[in-house]
């Protein structure tokens, strides 16, 4: 079993530093530790209810403190024929590159301390120091609740909570900073990118009216050139019909006052055409027939 846990330990992608194997809840089968070989997990009280609840078949995690260390601590029970054979628990101690990783999505400081020392940090130590120095500043910062402090000069909103339920033998805390400047210059910005989108969109508004009126009003002046060259007589002009809205309908309307125009004229110069024919003939009757009077006149002198 021991093989067992060393290889298991080696094989995952971060290696724990403890890893133990209960045989019952009272009796470690086998564990490996990473250095310090003697670190203090898995025999606290704390870790004696994880591994009863486990016992129990449930699956349960929870903060551990060893010195001045502090650890997730996983209890997961290990079943042979729906019975639990063991339990396997689990420490991974908690470093201020995993702080980091939380920093880079909250924007804020954190600071955890056990038994009144730092475990894991994202300050500086310079700054760390500055921080908790003071003896006249430093039990109210680590005072449950929010609190204003300074590092290095930059104001600092800090809220200080206890980490572990038993408070009272396990004096963990975390304490969260986030800076008043930072605070600023993102509100900052954010009222900076709020007003470009504003603009932007006042600018993306104007743009799609400007569009909108252009559509309506470009059929609208096509119609009133072609109702003038139909004023000036030229009725072979036509509306392009591209929509079945009341623009559509409108150009439809104004090709067929267009057409029925045109016929009408053609019709006109046909009636007309035939007029202008027939009085030629009546001209041409009126002058044959006072011919005829003239020459009937002559022949009665004659006779």
């Amino acid at each position: 079993m021991q093989a067992y846990l060393e290889e298991t330990a080696q094989e995952t992608g971060r290696r724990p530093d403890a890893l133990l194997f209960y045989q019952t809840p009272d009796r470690v089968l086998a564990s490996t530790r990473r250095a310090p070989s003697n670190l203090n997990v898995g025999s606290d009280a704390g870790s004696a209810a994880l591994v009863r609840k486990a016992f129990e078949g449930q699956f349960v995690a929870e903060l551990a403190v060893s010195g001045t260390k502090l650890f997730q601590s996983v209890a997961a029970p290990v079943t042979v024929g729906g019975e639990v054979a063991g339990v396997f628990m689990v420490f991974f101690g908690i470093t201020d590159a995993d702080l980091r990783e939380i920093k880079s999505v909250t924007k804020t400081e954190i600071l955890l301390l056990t038994n009144e020392a730092v475990a894991a940090s994202t300050i500086s130590a310079t700054a760390l120091d500055d921080l908790l120095a003071d003896p006249q500043t430093r039990p109210a910062l680590l005072t449950t609740g929010v609190r204003k402090s300074k590092i290095s000069g930059e104001p600092f909103l800090g809220l200080c909570q206890n980490m572990i339920s038993d408070a009272a033998n396990n004096p963990s805390k975390v304490l969260i900073l986030s800076s008043e400047m930072t605070a600023r210059r993102e509100l900052s910005e954010t009222k900076w990118m709020l007003a470009g989108f504003s603009a932007a969109g006042t600018l993306v508004s104007f743009g799609l009216i400007w569009l909108i009126i252009r559509r309506v009003t470009q059929p609208l002046r096509l119609l009133r050139n072609n109702a003038e060259a139909v004023g000036r007589g030229d009725f072979s002009v036509r509306m392009q019909v591209d929509s079945n809205d009341e623009l559509g309908s409108l150009a439809q309307s104004f090709n067929q006052m267009a057409i029925n125009l045109e016929a009408s004229r053609a019709e006109l110069e046909r009636t007309f055409s035939s007029l202008r024919s027939m009085k030629e003939q009546l001209v041409q009757s009126e002058k044959l027939s006072a011919v005829g009077q003239f020459v009937a006149g002559v022949a009665h002198e004659l006779n």
